[in-house]
């Protein structure tokens, strides 16, 4: 996490209260992954928040594919949240997307998209981490002030905490995401997507084979043990490594 991506955070924005003047909008692209979202805010409420999601038939995200799905239903899907908004692009004063991390060519298509809606209406535009944005969501619907998080998200699996406007990661998977351990594990056994709800409904009802503790590290855990996983799914050995 970089101090300078942490900083798009501090920036307060506390308009005076009662006026039209008063009220900021903000729309934001989501576009780092398989999913096209995009969010409209009055100062901290949303009031729109709408998107499409590629859904690969076998296999994992191809990004050309996942730029192309973007692509394609951007116009649809900045115009169904301008439509629940009730506002127009003229009425946004603040654009922002995805800046990272992610898929990259799809955050190209946000990214050019944002930049696009800012250059013709002379708006702001802010850039916004992945990750952070993450924690800030978390940090804003909770209310806490120096929280100590635990952030499970794709390829991310960490310990972070909040100190006084900087983020601290205390520790973090040694070996794979346990976002992407899933994927990976309903890619192998040809579970459709989103495999992680189906993934959990078998472990519910199925006898747990494994009871190994994590294996702690100082400042992380390994959450995959190569030759375990590997014959639980019937899976030559070399599929562990990471």
């Amino acid at each position: 996490m970089h101090t300078e991506q942490n900083k798009i955070f501090q920036r307060n924005i506390k308009p005076d209260k009662g006026s039209r003047d008063s009220l900021i909008y903000t729309l934001g692209i989501e576009s780092t992954a398989h999913t096209f979202g995009v969010g409209i805010s009055e100062n901290d409420k949303i009031i729109a928040n709408e998107r499409d999601t590629l859904k690969p038939t076998s296999g994992g995200i191809i990004p050309r594919e996942a730029a192309m799905h973007h692509f394609k239903l951007a116009p649809e899907i900045i115009k169904r949240a301008l439509d629940k908004s009730g506002l127009k692009l003229k009425d946004i004063d603040l654009f922002a997307f995805s800046q990272g991390p992610g898929i990259i060519p799809a955050l190209k298509v946000g990214a050019q998209v944002s930049t696009f809606l800012s250059n013709k209406y002379k708006k702001k535009l802010i850039g916004v981490n992945h990750c952070i944005a993450h924690l800030e969501i978390a940090r804003l619907y909770t209310k806490l002030k120096d929280p100590v998080m635990l952030y499970v998200s794709g390829g991310n699996t960490q310990i972070i905490t909040y100190y006084n406007g900087t983020y601290i990661v205390f520790g973090e998977t040694q070996d794979i995401g346990i976002g992407n351990l899933i994927d990976k594990i309903g890619r192998r056994m040809d579970i459709p997507f989103p495999d992680g709800t189906k993934i959990e409904e078998t472990c519910h009802e199925e006898q747990k084979l494994h009871s190994n503790a994590l294996q702690h590290r100082r400042y992380g855990c390994k959450y995959i043990w190569h030759r375990d996983i590997c014959i639980t799914i019937d899976m030559p050995p070399k599929c562990g490594r990471h």
